[in-house]
């Protein structure tokens, strides 16, 4: 898999083709390792960096970059899925939290699209209570984050909800999606019917007593 060829149409979405460059790769790999029957290694060669390890099973990554050093627009990307190597898992040495890591590839991912696993018209919610401190995010993000915890949207309505363009609330959507945060509501279902996790209580205060400090 290279950054410069042409992924084929993805099913059951608009039937764009997307070209394959920069992190829309390691989100399709990512997709692929969590359908994998075996546990899934992906290696990831940006240019200027040494490669960039993600063992999706154990939510872990390794790489000689960090969060805020993070290349948003790589210009070419080697991709390769491999099985797990026990030898050389003991030698990379403790792991980072993924999540983090590809909120960044989501947002960097699919580029005027939705991720191709996602429909236009599918509501989106919420399934994991995601660690704000950890995900570089601005305010109207973390304001769609917390409308997504209450009730499922489509992209369209949470656009309109967050009163951003359709297409912040699509890279939002895909990067939570790609995180690995977001489950898809079918058949789509009335956003008052939604019923709040239990999570949903300690995260929408964090989103308030954030929104209150920013106003001040």
């Amino acid at each position: 898999m290279t950054g410069s060829a042409a992924f084929p149409t993805a099913p059951d979405t608009t039937g764009i083709v997307v070209l394959s460059f920069g992190w829309t790769e390691v989100a399709v790999a990512v997709a692929r390792a969590r359908r994998s029957a075996e546990p899934t290694l992906l290696t990831a060669r940006v240019d200027g960096h040494a490669p960039l390890v993600v063992d999706v099973a154990a939510g872990l990554w390794w790489w000689d970059a960090d969060l805020t050093t993070f290349p948003a627009a790589p210009g070419h990307v080697d991709v390769v899925l491999s099985p797990r190597d026990g030898d050389e898992e003991a030698r990379r040495g403790p792991g980072r939290p993924l999540a983090p890591l590809l909120w960044l590839v989501g947002l960097g991912s699919f580029p005027g699209e939705l991720a191709w696993w996602l429909q236009p018209d599918d509501r989106h919610r919420l399934a994991v209570e995601p660690d704000l401190t950890t995900l570089p995010h601005e305010p109207a993000q973390a304001e769609m984050i917390g409308l997504l915890a209450v009730a499922p949207h489509t992209v369209r309505e949470l656009s309109t909800a967050a009163a951003v363009p359709c297409g912040e609330a699509r890279r939002v959507v895909n990067a939570l999606s790609v995180a690995g945060l977001l489950s898809v509501v079918r058949p789509a279902t009335p956003a008052a019917a939604a019923t709040p996790g239990p999570w949903l209580g300690r995260l929408v205060g964090r989103l308030r007593t954030r929104g209150a400090a920013a106003r001040r």
